[in-house]
């Protein structure tokens, strides 16, 4: 059976202190990473590019998430858009990314692991 070249859509979920949680696309689409490497980038016709940081982090963090547990002051839920990840307190934001950059290391891990037996199983088959 050929292989899925295609990403499913599929959300984990990522504790945080205090009770909360994220919930993360498991893996990006190839439009969500090409998304995400323009997220916060201007190119210049010379001279390298210009990162907005700002922009970049947060567009890290909308590419990424899908939901969350987080409440406002009156305990009400709070809808997961651009305006409230700007409104996070840093500590929250920090601490979603690193949530976020352990998930990312890995899914990359199981990346490489697969590439490995990949090529561990053509050669077998180029050497039969």
């Amino acid at each position: 059976m050929p292989r899925n070249r295609f990403i499913e859509p599929e959300i984990v979920r990522l504790f945080l202190s205090d009770g909360d949680w994220i919930e993360v696309k498991r893996e990006l689409n190839i439009g969500e990473h090409k998304r995400l490497d323009a997220a916060g980038v201007r190119y210049q016709l010379f001279g390298p590019p210009i990162v907005d940081w700002e922009a970049y982090h947060i567009g890290r963090a909308a590419v990424w998430l899908t939901a969350w547990s987080f409440r406002n002051a009156e305990d009400r839920p709070v809808e997961l858009t651009i305006d409230a990840i700007r409104a996070l307190d840093q500590e929250t934001f920090n601490e979603i990314q690193t949530a976020l950059t352990a998930h990312i290391d890995v899914l990359d891990e199981e990346k490489k692991t697969r590439l490995q037996a990949r090529r561990t199983s053509c050669a077998a088959t180029l050497s039969s």
